[in-house]
């Protein structure tokens, strides 16, 4: 069938693509969407009425796995807590505008009208071309559930699943999204007999393709991390490793360590180190504000308290010497997790020699 009768014939049939298009005879994505968008008038009933009552185009549409939605009548979803920022829009926008291809929003009706569930940047994106370059770039293509068919907590689910797969997103929103999904778990348990019994980090390892341990460290940093904690993390100040450490300990611990973190240049041993430094040691709930004094004082506290029996130094020797040798080797930038691995040794050697001098 010729361009041009095909997309005379998506006109007459009301925008409805599945109806004439077959797996040979395509138009293309752009020109798709244009015939639907002219067609868009002849739309007497919703696109979902039309699934339900043709059984042809619902074999059809099996096949293309998707329809053409009008942005103006597509809303987004008010329980999306995922930013979007002006730069993601604007940049998807212009890799649209150049592949002319949109990947399919997932929708749903409600008693509102067409709710997105996942591709609100794509729905904004297609706005913001529309806006731009015409109504052609209103079409957007979507599957889109019928009313009743997706609950909230499904779509919920479907939403926070999406979003920490698809797009870039902060280690502190993924933490977060994990934990969306634990309590949406907790909920579902009641309903749902497949997942009675089932330990929540394992449902959601089996889901996202990560390992229980990760599941459970990005609960506990979402459950337990203060939000300055949250903010490191998402700068790269710390480690996930460091973050979910940071997360099991009390509040005014925690504090005492981002405040540690934000006035010093500690490497990422060097952090480590406070953070068990501050794990093993008693803190008052408001901290001294000079970190380095205060810490220096309570590591004098715990080895008065908790002294340790000095180990050979010739082996801290030793290992500090295949540091060095390492360190030698390396090229170019230096190598600062080295650094710090050798300065932490230097540093043990130190402290055990001034016990050796103390026991003798």
């Amino acid at each position: 069938m010729p361009k041009k009768k095909l997309q005379a014939a998506i006109a007459r049939n009301g925008g409805a693509v599945a109806n004439v298009v077959t797996k040979h005879e395509k138009l293309s994505e752009e020109e798709l969407r244009v015939a639907a968008f002219n067609a868009r008038d002849n739309q007497n009933a919703s696109i979902t009425d039309k699934m339900a009552n043709d059984n042809r185009r619902n074999t059809l549409l099996s096949e293309m796995g998707f329809d053409w939605f009008d942005i103006e009548d597509i809303k987004p979803n008010p329980n999306n807590a995922y930013k979007i920022t002006e730069e993601d829009v604007n940049n998807l926008a212009g890799l649209i505008y150049n592949s002319k291809e949109v990947e399919p929003l997932i929708l749903r009706e409600t008693e509102d009208g067409v709710q997105i569930v996942d591709g609100e940047r794509r729905w904004r994106a297609c706005k913001l071309l529309a806006e731009k370059y015409g109504d052609a770039w209103r079409m957007v293509p979507g599957r889109c559930h019928k009313l009743g068919s997706l609950s909230d907590e499904q779509a919920e689910f479907i939403m926070h699943s999406s979003n920490m797969g698809q797009r870039n997103i902060t280690p502190s929103e993924r933490a977060q999204g994990f934990k969306v999904l634990a309590d949406k778990l907790v909920e579902w348990r009641k309903d749902d007999p497949s997942l009675k019994g089932r330990n929540t980090k394992t449902v959601l390892a089996e889901h996202f393709g990560v390992s229980e341990r990760t599941a459970q460290v990005l609960l506990n940093i979402a459950r337990n991390l203060t939000k300055e904690g949250n903010d490191l993390l998402d700068e790269g100040k710390i480690t996930q490793t460091q973050a979910e450490a940071i997360s099991k300990l009390p509040g005014d611990k925690q504090n005492f360590i981002i405040e540690a973190v934000k006035s010093n240049s500690y490497d990422s041993d060097e952090i480590t180190a406070l953070v068990q430094e501050i794990k093993e040691t008693d803190l008052p709930v408001n901290p001294d504000k000079n970190n380095e004094k205060a810490l220096n004082q309570r590591q004098e506290t715990s080895s008065n308290q908790h002294p340790k029996k000095p180990k050979d130094i010739n082996g801290y020797l030793k290992t500090a010497k295949n540091a060095l040798r390492k360190a030698d080797k390396v090229s170019g930038e230096a190598d600062y997790k080295l650094i710090g691995e050798i300065k932490m040794l230097l540093r043990e050697i130190e402290q055990q020699q001034e016990a050796l001098d103390k026991s003798r």
